[in-house]
Parts: structure tokens; C-alpha cells; sequence
């Protein structure tokens, strides 16, 4: 029980440090002068297609793989964004990605929702986009 719940804390942690710095990225992309932004993303686009190269020539997870190419597409919307406009409208990050553990949700107090009266708020490019999922083939010999 002991290595489960470490394991749970460490997940907790690295999703705090994940997410301060895409906060980090996202207002870097909208401080940059709006000349510099774009070659920004040409490098950007460079580094992640040689990352990406080594990732599939390592021994991964599958999942650290499809991680690497959502959060890369995620950050390549951001700084597109930051193209279009010179303040973000909404978060860049769906909510569906700051989820709990089963564990933290049995113990969080549940309130009603109220009704929304306002206008509806305009959605933001990252959350619309599709999750992009590679299938990397077993290259290990079976025995």
C-alpha cells in the first residue's frame, strides 16, 4: 500500500510541475514581440521532430510517446494562438487533463453546480483539438 501511495504523490507532484510550466510557456508565447513568435514556433517544430525521432528509436512506453505528441501539439496551438491574438481568451488547458485520482475524488465534498447566467464563454483552439495517438510496433525479438 506504502509503493501505491508514493507512486500516487510522485503522479500528483509531476502533474503540479507539468502544469506550472505549460503556465510558464503560455505567457512566454504571448510576452514575445509578435515577429519573434513565429520563428519561435519554426524551432520549436525542428526540436520536437528530432525529440520525437529519438523517442521512437528508445525503449518507451507507448505512452510516454503519445504524451510527448499531444503536449507537443497542445504547445504548438498555444504559440499559434499567440499569433492570432495578444492576450489568451481562455486557460489552454482542458480540464479533462487536470483530473484526480479515483482515491481524491471518493473524499472531495461534491457541490451542486449553480445555473450559469451569463453569455457563453468562447472555447479555446487547444481544447477543441483531438489527442493524435501513434502505435509504435514491438521491435523486441519474442522468445
Amino acid at each position: 500500500m506504502k509503493n501505491l501511495q508514493d507512486a500516487t504523490e510522485k503522479i500528483c507532484d509531476l502533474k503540479g510541475s507539468i502544469l506550472a510550466l505549460d503556465t510558464l510557456v503560455t505567457a512566454f508565447a504571448y510576452a514575445l514581440p509578435p515577429e519573434v513568435r513565429a520563428e519561435v514556433l519554426r524551432r520549436f517544430e525542428t526540436h520536437a521532430e528530432v525529440a520525437h525521432t529519438m523517442l521512437l528509436q528508445a525503449e518507451i512506453s507507448e505512452h510516454t510517446l503519445a504524451a510527448f505528441e499531444r503536449d507537443v501539439g497542445r504547445a504548438m496551438n498555444i504559440v499559434k494562438a499567440s499569433q492570432r491574438q495578444t492576450t489568451p481568451l481562455t486557460s489552454p488547458l482542458p480540464l479533462q487533463e487536470i483530473s484526480m485520482s479515483k482515491g481524491q475524488r471518493a473524499t472531495k465534498e461534491v457541490k451542486k453546480p449553480k445555473k450559469d447566467q451569463g453569455a457563453a464563454k468562447p472555447i479555446s483552439v487547444a481544447a477543441v483539438m483531438p489527442t493524435k495517438v501513434t502505435l509504435v510496433a514491438d521491435r523486441s525479438k519474442k522468445k
